[in-house]
């Protein structure tokens, strides 16, 4: 009898044994299922502030202050992002008002911008105050040369996400005066690149007058290099 009840008594400690690692082992599994989104999540969210960023006016690294740095001062700049995604630029033209910008696109799945669908109407959305995409145009002294706007549509689980500095011609107050910043591919380069290096160069200011130009245009054009 004694054997038996030595036995039964082994055979309930491994029995409890067995049971507490089945429970640990289901808890670390719940955990993990619910922790991998969480930490996803965050990570996409960091990500997508990153982004923002880079077009943001008031950070002193955007490429926004990169581009108002080389118009302003001449030189050239070499503005990097530690987001993988493409970067296309949009060559400027007469023909069509989707040129002259400078565009980022990635994924994500977390997107902050109002998503775009075939049916709700929303299309570029504009970050600048008081800016529409594409711009129209502004006034100088009182409007950036530039709007940037944003764009998300849903992509597989996530969004693809898009920004673009769009640049636009600025008036005088009398309308017969403008200014403009075009922006020209570097002929060592592509329209296009996924490496995150943008390099900005003021590659010369000259007039446009009439009757070649509507109306006196100082423009300012400022090749791109994307490698």
């Amino acid at each position: 009898m004694a054997l038996l009840r030595g036995r039964s008594k082994a055979i309930s400690e491994i029995l409890s044994v067995v049971l507490v690692t089945l429970i640990g082992i289901s808890l670390v599994g719940t955990a993990y299922m619910y922790a991998v989104p969480l930490i996803t999540k965050r990570q996409d969210e960091s990500t997508t502030d990153r982004v923002y960023n880079y077009f943001d006016r008031g950070s002193s690294s955007s490429i926004s202050r990169k581009f108002e740095s080389v118009v302003k001062n001449g030189g050239q700049d070499i503005f990097i992002s530690d987001v993988s995604g493409l970067w296309t630029l949009h060559e400027y033209t007469d023909a069509t008002l989707d040129n002259d910008s400078l565009e980022f696109e990635t994924f994500s799945r977390v997107s902050t911008i109002a998503i775009s669908t075939p049916t709700n109407g929303i299309d570029w959305v504009s970050l600048t105050d008081g800016g529409s995409c594409p711009p129209e145009r502004g006034i100088v002294g009182l409007d950036p040369a530039y709007v940037v706007c944003a764009k998300s549509t849903v992509l597989s689980d996530g969004y693809r996400l898009r920004y673009r500095i769009w640049f636009r011609e600025l008036d005088d107050a009398s309308g017969t005066r403008g200014y403009k910043i075009n922006l020209v591919r570097d002929p060592s380069g592509d329209t296009s690149g996924t490496s995150g290096s943008v390099r900005i160069e003021n590659n010369r200011v000259y007039t446009c007058s009439p009757p070649q130009c509507s109306k006196t245009l100082i423009i300012t054009e400022v090749n791109i290099l994307l490698v």
